[in-house]
């Protein structure tokens, strides 16, 4: 029905009336649709006007008195398709307005083991299958008391198995036989190690995953620091890719 197909146009009621009685009567000044829809006469003036700013209706002068006709309905179509080149122009201004407020720092802190493991949970569930994930640390055995030995050797890798995630792993020298011992109860296909030269110590471990960096505390009091920023991500990468080059396996 054309008055439903009107109205799924963006018509108005009055707007609907107004278009209509023009296309069945033809060319008509103000008062030959007032004595067809019997409604106000500034009901009338305000979809009349709304219409012609559409360019849906034209306004003829004919001895200094408004009449109106239907434009070409062709400019019906001409008007959705501009809609749609606004609505993509916004739509672009919109993502690229979202794209600046990732930009932000998003930092959270997470506190205790159990919040701890179900944020590496929730890392690995958000990771893609066969993607893959970068540490820089030196904690080895202090990572297990840290994670827990039930939980690192049981949910934490199967979880990493069924999802095939890959881990690039930097080590302090000092830790490679502590090292050696543990990984001999991982899934060692997923994991690729190297040692760094230098004998420096840190007192975190970093991960860095695919839009964020995580900081591992190896303190007594043990919690888990988050910045979800791409541009801080990629600049600890390239520090890790850089270090990657001059460990030895």
């Amino acid at each position: 029905m054309l008055e439903e197909e009107l109205k799924n146009l963006g018509f108005t009621d009055n707007e609907v009336s107004v278009y209509l009685t023009i296309l069945k009567i033809g060319e008509t000044p103000v008062g030959g649709i007032v004595q067809e829809l019997r409604i106000h006469r500034q009901v009338i003036y305000y979809a009349l006007d709304s219409l012609e700013k559409k360019q849906l209706i034209t306004r003829i002068e004919k001895n200094k008195i408004a009449h109106f006709k239907l434009s070409d309905p062709e400019l019906l179509v001409e008007n959705v398709k501009k809609q749609e080149l606004i609505a993509k122009r916004a739509s672009k201004l919109i993502k690229d307005e979202h794209k600046k407020s990732k930009r932000e720092n998003e930092i959270s802190v997470f506190n205790g083991q159990r919040n701890i493991q179900d944020y590496f949970l929730h890392r690995f569930e958000e990771t893609p299958i066969g993607g893959e994930f970068y540490t820089l640390g030196s904690l080895a055995k202090r990572y297990e008391e840290i994670m827990g030995e039930k939980f690192l050797y049981g949910d934490y890798d199967r979880l990493r198995k069924k999802r095939k995630i890959k881990s690039r792993h930097l080590m302090n020298e000092l830790f490679r036989k502590q090292y050696q011992k543990l990984e001999k109860r991982f899934n060692k296909s997923l994991r690729n190690v190297r040692y760094l030269p230098y004998r420096s110590l840190s007192p975190t471990s970093t991960l860095i995953w695919k839009d964020r960096v995580t900081f591992l505390s190896s303190g007594s009091e043990v919690f888990l620091i988050e910045v979800k920023n791409q541009e801080f991500r990629e600049s600890h990468k390239e520090h890790f890719d850089l270090l990657w080059k001059i460990a030895k396996k």
